[in-house]
């Protein structure tokens, strides 16, 4: 939920960005200016091949105000509104690079700043490549947030993976412990020793050797009667008359 909510708030806060640089553009009532005659150079003209002005970075900018102009025709309004898109896109680069350095927080702090400022807003309409450099600056910072935060995923998965191998031991010897507490205690068989008795309390104690001799020990015998004829039940036959009288 908490992802979602900072994902929902990094989208508005870029949609302020864009906002508030095309509000500006089409009702601050200004018009664009060729200052430093930028515009004046990279206008296409009858018969040019090549671009005779400004040397390393200028000649970049130039070039590509120059393409610009090839399909809107030498319109000063299309090089403010190549002036405006520069801008809003390393706003937004700038604040997507914090954000992945330092966080949200910074990102939104400095993005709000930069984009307050007013010589930001008045170099929309002035045709240098002030824009132009913020603009390649910022995605060199967002190439090296990118590796920033890669790194950091890095240190984090490792830190992590570390933290599972320390744990993992622990709680191997909690379950054994567990384990060894829930099996029953095996029952330790006594010794059996004629010498000793165990008490009532269950302790075991051992008895002192006898020094007197001892008589021999009693050896039960069995007594067995030579009886062939089982069927003899004692009786003897008598007859009806005799009463047993003498």
């Amino acid at each position: 939920m908490k992802k979602k909510t900072q994902m929902l708030l990094s989208i508005l806060w870029c949609l302020a960005i864009v906002g508030s640089r095309i509000l500006y553009f089409f009702l601050g009532e200004q018009i664009a200016t060729d200052t430093y005659e930028y515009f004046a150079h990279a206008m296409i003209q009858t018969g040019q091949s090549e671009i005779a002005f400004g040397y390393g970075p200028d000649s970049v900018y130039i070039e590509i105000l120059s393409l610009l102009l090839r399909f809107s025709g030498n319109r000063i309004e299309a090089a403010a509104i190549f002036q405006m898109i520069l801008q809003i896109l390393w706003l937004l680069l700038i604040f997507i690079s914090i954000s992945m350095i330092l966080g949200k927080l910074a990102g939104v702090m400095l993005s709000a700043i930069l984009a307050a400022l007013p010589r930001t807003l008045e170099s929309i309409f002035v045709i240098s490549p002030e824009n132009f450099y913020l603009f390649v600056f910022s995605l060199i910072l967002f190439f090296l947030a990118v590796i920033v935060a890669f790194i950091k995923r890095f240190c984090r998965r490792k830190k992590e993976e570390k933290k599972e191998r320390q744990v993992q031991p622990a709680e191997m010897l909690v379950q054994e412990k567990s384990t060894e507490l829930e099996k029953p205690e095996e029952e330790v068989p006594e010794e059996k020793t004629e010498n000793s008795i165990i008490t009532e309390d269950g302790r075991r104690v051992q008895l002192l050797e006898n020094p007197l001799p001892l008589p021999k020990k009693h050896v039960r015998k069995e007594i067995h009667f030579d009886i062939e004829d089982f069927a003899d039940d004692f009786d003897f036959k008598i007859s009806d008359g005799d009463d047993f009288d003498l």
